[in-house]
């Protein structure tokens, strides 16, 4: 008989482990469970809430927000609100009228220049506005007061007219902390601002209109058609060009309709000023101070055709990057980076490329606005049809990801105390985004769904049999938990969890029936605004009839105010277990 040897056999078989990933929502997103989405490692995404800017009791249309630093590092925040623009205090936190008359619905642009800020609109005069030509209240002033005492008069001249409290104030003289003979004073508090009167320019030589603008080189540009119009050296108002001569005001066309300005910097680090044009190209405009009218701009492309700006107020200048969108409706970024490929010039990478259907064919990026918000590229946007910027979509620099917020209104966007703002285009406020706040209209701005690029990468689900749901809950509550498919788009299940019932009743894939149990503890005191005493609960929705899914999506809808829940997903899954070895002496292998 052959001799007897042991053998090892391996067994690969797989076998069920449990995934149980846990995530607390706090007491403040709770009460208002909308959109509660499960990532694909089973977390929690939260909403995002938003709250007015310093409550304007102005009801017109805003159709500007323009955030202006002064050369004392001060942000000063504008709004172009009806036919006025606005200035916020942000001492006092007001909105104080600064100019008046402007066309209602208009949308202007600005450029700021040597403490000096110039309103240019399409349809309207250039308006110039002095930030230091203002001052504060030493004491609060009654109506029809005369006198109005200040801190410093000294930026004012001796006689003329300046806005205190969203009013024209005239004075006839002034000493170094007062204003005389005033006449139009209303009752003001205490260090109030008082600006002094913006200047129209409006003569021959007046700004040209258009929304079209950039300052370099100490001009200002402004682009209208295929025309750049530059103003004289260091005087930015006089635009009249005398023919030639040093610092002379000048007028080049290029061979299309500009659509943005911008300055940049070019292959050679050089800071250069870049024309898009609606021919698809890009220019660099070489400004000389010496150089008469003939020569003073150089049109050359830099880049590659197939380049343009959709428009001026989705083209930013990012670190080294100007991202704008071209006319194929897609995200593109400009940076040295893409200038240095070789000799053929590259000129721009498609950020959106992974989703260029998506941007092509169903967002509008005509009347976009943009912003850098820290390593982010902040978009409002038109999805599907309307006329308002329906959908806010942000790209990550360092993941290179897009994000998705849907629920938003707004006509424009803008930075500001290192918040984001936006003027929204149904309430006419100035609200600012703030992952912890509720809105105060019971509204949310929310991840539309939980992937984390623009939610198109698929989100799998699979086996899913369990979600324990935790918290604290009065006998008077219900709460519905939907379950979606398909991004969200095709419901498959709806249960209830009630305060005085055991059992979760609802139905799945059609099907009614009683889908899992609560466990009840003791009554505390707290509750709804009922003043209904609350009890510790623990709840398990039981899916053993749920499909394999893909893009999964559970929307919790609660009925009562301070509730807290703590969400679990249970997700069985199949992985490779470790190798096992059956004992020795159970198999024997004879020769």
């Amino acid at each position: 008989m052959a001799e007897k040897k042991s053998a090892t056999i391996k067994d690969f078989s797989k076998g069920w482990v449990t995934e149980i990933i846990s995530d607390a929502l706090e007491v403040g997103m709770s009460p208002d469970l909308e959109n509660v989405d499960f990532g694909a490692s089973g977390s929690v995404k939260k909403t995002w809430g938003y709250a007015e800017y310093v409550a304007d009791s102005e009801d017109a249309s805003i159709t500007r927000l323009m955030v202006v630093p002064d050369r004392q590092g001060v942000e000063w925040l504008f709004k172009k609100v009806g036919t006025k623009i606005k200035v916020l205090d942000p001492i006092l936190n007001r909105w104080d009228t600064v100019i008046e008359s402007m066309t209602d619905g208009d949308t202007p642009v600005y450029e700021y220049f040597d403490a000096t800020v110039y309103f240019i609109s399409a349809v309207d005069v250039a308006r110039e506005f002095n930030l230091y030509v203002q001052t504060r209240l030493t004491a609060a002033v009654l109506d029809d007061a005369v006198t109005v005492n200040v801190d410093d008069t000294t930026a004012f001249p001796d006689g003329g007219n300046f806005y205190l409290n969203s009013q024209i104030v005239a004075y006839t003289g002034k000493t170094p902390t007062s204003f005389t003979g005033c006449t139009g004073v209303v009752a003001s508090e205490d260090n109030s601002l008082v600006f002094g009167e913006a200047n129209n320019v409006g003569s021959e030589n007046e700004i040209p209109k258009g929304t079209i603008t950039c300052q370099y080189a100490g001009r200002l540009f402004v682009a209208n058609g295929s025309t750049i119009y530059g103003s004289k050296l260091v005087d930015l108002t006089n635009f009249a060009v005398a023919g030639s001569g040093t610092g002379d005001a000048i007028e080049k066309t290029i061979e299309s309709k500009c659509t943005a300005l911008k300055v940049f910097y070019d292959d050679q680090s050089n800071l250069r000023m870049l024309a898009f044009a609606g021919n698809n190209k890009i220019y660099v405009l070489d400004v000389l101070d010496d150089a008469g009218s003939s020569s003073t701009i150089t049109t050359s492309s830099l880049f590659k055709d197939n380049v343009t700006a959709k428009n001026q107020l989705s083209t930013l200048v990012a670190p080294n990057n100007l991202y704008h969108i071209d006319f194929r409706n897609q995200v593109r970024s400009l940076g040295q980076t893409f200038a240095n490929r070789g000799v053929e010039k590259i000129y721009s990478d498609v950020v959106s490329k992974f989703h260029e259907t998506l941007f092509r064919l169903d967002y509008d990026f005509s009347d976009a606005r943009s912003v850098i918000f820290g390593d982010e590229y902040w978009c409002i946007c038109k999805e599907g049809t309307g006329d308002i910027n329906n959908r806010l979509i942000i790209f990550n620099f360092t993941d290179g990801t897009w994000r998705l917020r849907t629920g938003v209104s707004a006509s424009d966007i803008a930075v500001y105390d290192n918040k984001v703002v936006f003027s929204d285009a149904v309430n006419n406020k100035v609200f600012y985004f703030d992952e912890l706040l509720k809105a105060d209209n019971d509204e949310s701005i929310y991840f539309k769904y939980a992937t984390p690029d623009l939610d198109l990468d698929k989100l799998s689900f699979e086996r899913l049999r369990r979600v324990r749901v935790s918290g604290f809950i009065s006998k008077s509550c219900e709460t519905t938990i939907s379950i979606y498919s398909d991004f969200a788009t095709k419901k498959i299940g709806e249960f209830t969890l009630k305060g005085n019932n055991n059992e979760i009743t609802g139905i799945l894939s059609q099907k009614d029936g009683t889908f899992g149990s609560m466990l009840f503890g003791e009554e505390v005191v707290g509750g709804d605004e009922q003043g209904d005493s609350v009890r510790f609960f623990i709840a398990d929705l039981e899916l053993d009839d749920l499909p394999d899914l893909e893009n999964f999506r559970l929307v919790f809808e609660n009925n009562q105010s301070n509730v807290y829940f703590e969400i679990t997903a249970i997700k069985p899954f199949i992985m490779p277990m470790n190798e096992t070895y059956w004992p020795q002496n159970k198999i024997i292998k004879s020769n």
